[in-house]
Order: C-alpha cells, then structure tokens, then sequence
C-alpha cells in the first residue's frame, strides 16, 4: 500500500497522480518541474510512527519504505 497520493509540480502547482508521471513535471520540463510528493498524512500516522519504529526489527534505511514515492519503492 502507497501512503503517497500524487505529486505536484513546485514551479506550477499541475498536480498528478502517483504514477502519471517520473521525475518531474513535462509542461516544465527537467530543470523547473521539479515535483513534491504528496502524503495521506493520516495513513502515515497509522502506518510508521515511533511505536511501530521501535517495534521494527529492520534499523537500516529501508524500515522507511512505505514513506518512499512510488517509483523508488518494490510496490
């Protein structure tokens, strides 16, 4: 389950789906379409906070993978 529900361009405000586009907005092109990842912030709190951290087995980078958008995570 992804927490992100899309993206938005910072130098356009055009926002999109989570998958819709790869690494930054087209009408802005690479070097102004940079784009912010958009969270269910409510899903995040159920899903990491510092109980389940602590709970976590996993102390390396990846116990943050449901935070990752969805073109870097195994999703």
């Amino acid at each position: 389950m992804s927490l992100v529900t899309g993206l938005r361009c910072v130098h356009c405000g055009h926002e999109y789906g989570p998958t819709e586009v790869e690494y930054f907005c087209p009408p802005c092109g690479y070097q102004h379409g940079i784009l912010d990842v958009l969270y269910d912030y409510d899903a995040v709190a159920r899903a990491f906070n510092p109980r389940t951290a602590a709970a976590d087995l996993n102390h390396s980078m990846w116990r943050y993978l449901p935070l990752l958008p969805p073109f870097m995570s195994a999703d």
